[in-house]
């Protein structure tokens, strides 16, 4: 093939690979459009607060008014919204149906107002009600409601909770003022508590619990009142799972809630766990390794996931669980089969995507999460209320279920189309394939001369065989050559054979027998009878693959093998091109094969015919002589030169040929063996004459000519 011609190709394969990649492409860029059109699982979309620090905005809509760390977030039975606005200490609601925000408790200073005297609080200290509004509030850190509409509110600094009725009223309800731990069995406001940055929650039965986080405990406040401890034994660590809750250590808990079946599960901080307290009160671990570092494992089993500060854990009706990274900025996802996933911030700190993916959105500093309504026994997660305490905003996160039934024409029309386009996509691939199959160069020169066949070299031979199993031409190729298919698979393992199996399988080819001999590397191939030439053994040689030149030309002119005919097969490339000179030179008896001669011997019809050719063109005239031997002329073709002839009268078309030659020509074998071959051919009539003397008229009669007609110019 002409330089120009291979350049050609190229640029057709360049050209046809190139379209099918823009295919693909294409096909690729539908399938994304397609999907994008899918909504996100979870969207986030701000609610409340511009996201600027300060106090502003009572009176108007939610979206416009500023927070100061708002942190407590609780929702009441008719979806308004509570928070715990906690550094400007007050507690303000949101009105669901209008998105109004007021101020419900905490106020400023004034005469009309209950205040802070020195570290205490003064509080209904001539038992008359005190609303909401007038109480000055000392950092409200949560907030809880429960089924009758009580507001409860957690203080951050004030070591106490309260709670506001339905009327407005406010009231002590848990803790004396004084952090500490103290009046487990007693009422809950004579009790000493420590919960900064803690949290609060009620539970189906009015009992109110408190996560008391310096303490390292969660206490329970039954409804008449009576503070009792639950879980913790006050000592910060980790340990007791699988015992009795009581006998637990925690480690900062910050919150915690109870499923509809009793279960507690508790936010246990500083641990970087997720624990639960089963109705025996047994406790476990159910989220967490309790190694601090930043989210991993998502996609897999909580148990395996990492967290770096876990404060906040809500749980659905189908006990699905909730949970609040504050330090990793995430919102996350236990499902009931205990496999975690995020499903709000992606791990860096700030503020986007507002109206977006939320597994996509900046959040800083995440506190408290709630659902957007107060869930039924029928009801599962559906939104979620988040506080982004940073941001200074309160943040909604929405599951969205695509419509069905909306766009379905198109839908149908998309999914059509892409199939089509992978069916194109898959069908192009396919004949790109099987263009570039038939269009390699072996099968192209095998389709155009199957005779090529016994020119291959030998290492090519599998790929050979493989291309043509693919284009279905294997057959043809071994019928045109009369290679039945065994003989095409020796030669392919030819390469992988032990040298007692090669040595066999060129015995056998040659019809002749391998004899081992001392050197494992070299066998004795005694010539058969029938062997045109007169020559009856010959060595084998494997050299060894790493076996340097040098040190194989030293074994063959070893005593034992130097005055012998050696066939010499090394099928390593460099080697045996590096000893091919030494085979080519008359003045040695070696006989060095390439790969394509190798092929031609395992392969061709007329091994033998093959292997007589290889000897006559790279040995010795005289070697081969039959006037040169001990026994003269014992075969009828002892002929050296035979070859040649033959090879020009019997691999042609029929031709006249008239042969005169001296007795010591061999001419009598070298006629015999064309007439032997020609005997059955209808066209062609063989005459062996002795010439003598004045007998050239015998000629002239064998062949119908004239006495008159001249035999010689």
């Amino acid at each position: 093939m002409t330089t120009e011609k291979k350049a050609r190709n190229k640029r057709y394969h360049q050209g046809l690979l190139a379209r099918w990649l823009g295919l693909l492409l294409l096909i690729l860029a539908l399938w994304l459009g397609f999907l994008a059109r899918a909504p996100a699982a979870y969207q986030i979309e701000t609610v409340a607060g511009t996201g600027e620090p300060g106090y502003s905005g009572d009176g108007g809509p939610a979206l416009q008014a500023q927070f100061l760390y708002p942190r407590g977030i609780t929702v009441d039975k008719a979806g308004n919204l509570y928070i715990a606005d906690m550094q400007n200490h007050r507690v303000r609601k949101v009105d669901v149906k209008t998105g109004y925000i007021t101020t419900v408790a905490g106020c400023e200073k004034g005469k009309d107002k209950v205040c802070k005297k020195w570290d205490k609080w003064v509080v209904n200290r001539d038992e008359t009600e005190i609303q909401a509004t007038q109480l000055q509030l000392n950092m409200p850190n949560d907030v809880a409601i429960d089924k009758a509409g009580n507001l409860f509110i957690l203080e951050h600094v004030g070591y106490r909770v309260y709670k506001v009725d339905t009327k407005g009223v406010i009231k002590p309800f848990a803790g004396n003022g004084d952090h500490g731990y103290s009046g487990d069995g007693e009422l809950a406001t004579k009790a000493s508590i420590n919960p900064s940055f803690g949290g609060i929650s009620v539970d189906n039965q009015g009992n109110l619990y408190i996560a008391d986080r310096f303490n390292h405990r969660i206490r329970k406040v039954d409804s008449n009142g009576i503070i009792s401890t639950l879980a913790g034994n006050g000592s910060a660590g980790y340990s007791g799972n699988g015992g009795q809750a009581l006998e637990a250590q925690l480690n900062l808990p910050e919150d915690m809630v109870f499923d509809n079946d009793g279960n507690l599960y508790i936010a246990d901080s500083y641990n970087h766990i997720i624990r639960k307290v089963d109705t025996r009160g047994i406790i476990t671990t159910i989220a967490g390794t309790g190694e601090k570092k930043k989210y991993s494992g998502d996609g897999g089993l909580a148990t395996e996931a990492t967290f770096l500060l876990p404060i906040d854990v809500l749980v659905d009706n189908s006990g699905n669980l909730f949970i609040v990274d504050d330090m990793d900025h995430r919102v996350l996802h236990i499902d009931k089969k205990g496999i975690i996933r995020s499903i709000a911030g992606n791990g860096e700190r700030g503020y986007s995507a507002d109206k977006g993916d939320a597994t996509q959105a900046l959040l800083n500093y995440p506190g408290k999460i709630i659902f957007v309504r107060e869930p039924h026994n029928e009801d599962s997660f559906i939104e979620l209320y988040l506080s982004d305490i940073n941001n200074n905003c309160i943040r909604k996160i929405t599951w969205v279920e695509e419509d069905k039934d909306k766009d379905k024409d198109k839908d149908i029309f998309w999914i059509i189309l892409l199939v089509l386009s992978s069916l194109i996509l898959l069908g192009t691939g396919i004949a790109l394939y099987y263009l570039r199959l038939y269009r390699h160069p072996i099968v192209q020169a095998l389709s155009a001369d199957t005779s090529q066949l016994l020119a291959t070299p030998l290492e090519q031979l599998a790929q050979t065989k493989r291309l043509l199993e693919r284009t279905h031409r294997l057959d043809t190729v071994l019928v045109n050559n009369e290679v039945p298919v065994k003989w095409l698979d020796n030669a392919i393992h030819f390469t992988t054979m032990s040298n007692a199996q090669r040595a066999a399988l060129l015995a056998q080819r040659l019809i002749a027998t391998a004899k081992a001999t001392e050197n494992a590397n070299s066998f004795m191939l005694k010539l058969g009878e029938t062997f045109p030439l007169n020559l009856s053994r010959c060595q084998l040689y494997f050299p060894p693959a790493n076996l340097p030149t040098q040190d194989v030309v030293l074994q063959l002119q070893q005593d034992e093998i130097v005055f012998q005919n050696v066939l010499v097969i090394s099928l390593e490339a460099s080697q045996q091109n590096a000893l091919r000179p030494h085979g080519e030179d008359i003045s040695t008896r070696w006989l060095v094969p390439n790969n394509r001669e190798l092929t031609e011997l395992l392969l061709s019809p007329e091994p033998i015919e093959v292997f007589v050719r290889l000897l006559a063109n790279q040995l010795k005239i005289t070697n081969l002589s039959p006037y040169q031997t001990r026994g003269g002329v014992t075969k009828d073709s002892s002929f050296f030169g035979r070859e040649k002839i033959l090879a020009q009268i019997l691999n042609r078309e029929p031709m006249n040929y008239l042969i005169i030659g001296g007795r010591q020509l061999g001419k009598s074998s070298l006629l015999k063996r064309i007439e032997r071959h020609y005997q059955n051919h209808p066209k062609v009539d063989c005459f062996y004459l002795s010439l003598r003397k004045d007998n050239l008229q015998q000629v002239k009669l064998t062949f119908g000519l004239a006495k008159d007609a001249p035999l010689l110019t």
